[in-house]
């Protein structure tokens, strides 16, 4: 059985290593998660922090050479050229342009940020007619390609909000009136040295450039990118969805929500940000969320992006948990398939190695159970091959040949003391027997003594005059042969070959009415101090052994005092079996069996009584005066076990001893 053991301890060592490798696979796959979304995020802000930040720069650069009179405002054949040049330069960027303070524009541009070149110009550089030329490879103007009839730059939001605001600014997000794309607008007013206004230059970013950088990302076919506005409109995402649509009734362009995706994953992550956060406007910082889509979970962040000039985007990532767990479970198989192959091996070498051991143990085993059957010639002979089990069988044969030798010994010093034990025994019952034979004959002779002298007066004076000296030498002879005659119903009690009558008994009333008498027959150096409840403790006992019971504890008490000067202290009253004192007391097998007790106590200032001599205090007529002095306590226990009580002894060395009476409480 020993190989249980062993392999509970390696399957629990066991399952141990595999659960904590599944727990650190799974908080590895958490953790791999966690960077990419950390570096997804990463790399979107760092994309659009400079895809929004170019166009401001461009900017910035046209305004102060506009100003400054680097390039004349009013050339308009110059300006198309320079933001042609620019163009080709930064192919992030779709169109450059400049509106002046005459609501004219010139404008170079791409057909999306990989297409071909045009130029938008007004006529005179004025407002009005509005005219889309292709341009060759060599930049010169091609075909006529649009031509919108009225055109006012000063009329466009991001020329009157640039105008008012004195500063960069960005337009709302659009969708061209060609459904081409959506794009939004960086403007910055320009000043000439004199603080007049100039005009309004402008680059347009094709927002569809961000999808494209999203679908790029490395998130995995199923995982998204998204980027929105505050207000839940698109602005890209990795899926390549048009960010808006076109009404078939009015021809009109939408934008669409991250509600309104035709995705479903992207919906999916729409409502888990309304749910956990109450509304993309309550996003504050960078954090983190969970949704379910068909049984499998979506692990998503959102950051908050604040861009240069004002914008407000927010940027979020939702990646499948399966994503990551495609290995987990090839790599759990393998766990469980190399915990299986170690539990088998262990289990092997562990039966071996428990053979090895159970044998010689078992062997042991057998040995000792004879050992304790008495069988003391046990030897083990076959060495065992592991050292400590060798070493132990060697201490198990000495110690068999030790115990068969003490066990002789022990064996023949037990047939020598039960043989003194017996002998001690005869004499202690025959010191017993000599002591109540001393104790029975003493009292009879005294008695029979009064008798007889008490008769011989009666014969002396039968024939004179005085009759009343007859009649009390008389008197004292039936009396001497009534205590007599008392005496041998106390020792038939005492045997108990005598039944007593008992009745419903006040105590407090018996001891007061008997104590008053003992008082008067106390020598002088000793005083009785009664202390005894007005009533209420009553017994089932017989009037004249309760008398006989104080009398002979009083006695007991007054020759414990001998010429010492002091008191006897008599109190009474009731107590539970918790109470009573559990050694010493007789008799020894009294066991409480009632609810309430009366208790009685008589306590003396002897020199109470000898450790060595408490042990005997309840033997049979034992006596520390001289033989024949009296009967001892066998009397009162005689009385106290007749009445299913008990005495219970308390001795100080030098200080005095006290008596306790336990008897049932009459219910």
């Amino acid at each position: 059985m020993l190989v249980f053991p062993f392999l509970g301890l390696i399957l629990l060592s066991v399952s141990l290593v595999g659960i904590v490798s599944m727990h650190n696979g799974k908080k590895a796959v958490n953790q791999a998660v966690h960077r990419l979304k950390i570096e997804m995020n990463t790399r979107i802000t760092d994309h659009l922090t400079r895809f929004l930040e170019l166009p401001h720069q461009i900017n910035q650069v046209n305004a102060a050479a506009l100003g400054s009179g680097l390039m004349d405002a009013g050339d308009q054949a110059a300006l198309a050229r320079h933001f042609r040049e620019q163009i080709e330069i930064f192919d992030a960027v779709t169109s450059i342009n400049f509106s002046n303070r005459d609501g004219g524009l010139v404008n170079a541009g791409r057909e999306g940020h990989r297409g071909d070149l045009y130029k938008i110009v007004t006529d005179d550089f004025k407002s009005g007619p509005f005219r889309k030329y292709a341009l060759d490879s060599r930049g010169r103007r091609a075909e006529l390609i649009s031509t919108l009839h009225h055109f006012d730059g000063r009329t466009r939001p991001w020329y009157v909000e640039a105008v008012e605001k004195s500063q960069p600014v960005w337009s709302e997000p659009y969708v061209l009136f060609t459904g081409q794309d959506l794009s939004i607008n960086a403007a910055r007013p320009v000043f000439d040295d004199q603080n007049h206004l100039l005009g309004v230059v402008a680059v347009d970013l094709f927002l569809s450039h961000l999808s494209e950088f999203l679908a790029h990302l490395n998130t995995g076919a199923s995982g998204r990118n998204i980027i929105l506005e505050r207000s839940g409109l698109m602005i890209a995402a990795s899926t390549g969805e048009n960010p808006f649509t076109r009404s078939p009734e009015t021809a009109d362009y939408r934008r669409k929500g991250l509600d309104d995706s035709t995705d479903l994953p992207t919906r999916a992550a729409a409502a888990a940000l309304q749910d956990t956060f109450g509304g993309y406007r309550q996003i504050r910082d960078p954090a983190s969320f969970e949704f379910d889509l068909e049984d499998e979970t979506q692990l998503g962040s959102v950051i908050p992006y604040k861009g240069p000039y004002g914008l407000d985007w927010l940027i979020v990532t939702v990646i499948p948990e399966q994503a990551f767990m495609a290995h987990v479970p090839d790599t759990h198989r393998a766990t469980l398939g190399l915990m299986l192959i170690t539990l088998l091996a262990a289990a092997g070498i562990s039966y071996l190695v428990s053979r090895k051991i159970t044998r010689p143990v078992s062997e042991l085993n057998t040995a000792a159970n004879a050992l304790s059957r008495g069988k003391w010639d046990q030897q083990i002979r076959r060495p065992a091959k592991i050292r400590e089990i060798s070493d132990l069988t060697d201490a198990f044969n000495r110690m068999a040949s030790q115990l068969e030798q003490m066990f002789t010994g022990l064996n023949r010093e037990i047939d020598e003391r039960k043989a003194a034990e017996a002998q001690i025994r005869q004499l202690e019952k025959a010191e017993s027997l000599d002591r109540m034979a001393g104790a029975v004959a003493h009292h009879y002779n005294n008695q029979l003594s009064a008798v007889m002298g008490n008769l011989e007066l009666a014969l002396i004076q039968k024939d004179g005059a005085d009759q009343a000296d007859l009649t009390r030498a008389l008197e004292n002879a039936m009396k001497a042969a009534r205590r007599a005659a008392h005496m041998g119903d106390e020792m038939l009690s005492l045997l108990g070959n005598k039944t007593v009558r008992r009745s419903r008994l006040d105590l407090v009333e018996t001891c007061r009415g008997f104590l008053m008498d003992v008082r008067t027959r106390m020598p002088d150096n000793i005083s009785v101090q009664i202390q005894l409840p007005e009533t209420g403790l009553e017994v089932m006992a017989n009037v004249e052994q309760m008398q006989d019971l104080l009398d002979n504890l009083m006695q007991n008490a007054w020759e414990a005092m001998g010429e010492k000067t002091g008191r006897i202290v008599v109190d009474a009253g009731t107590a539970d079996s918790a109470d009573i004192p559990p050694e010493p007391r007789w008799p020894l097998t009294f066991s409480p069996d009632a609810a309430r007790y009366v208790r009685v106590s008589v306590k003396d200032q002897g020199d109470g009584i000898a450790p060595a001599r408490m042990e005997k205090i309840f033997d049979p007529f034992f006596s520390t005066r001289f033989i024949g002095r009296g009967l001892g306590l066998s009397l009162s226990l005689s009385i106290v076990k007749y009445h299913n009580g008990c005495i219970a002894v308390e001795s100080v060395p030098g200080k005095g001893s006290t008596f306790h009476v336990f008897l049932p409480q009459a219910v």
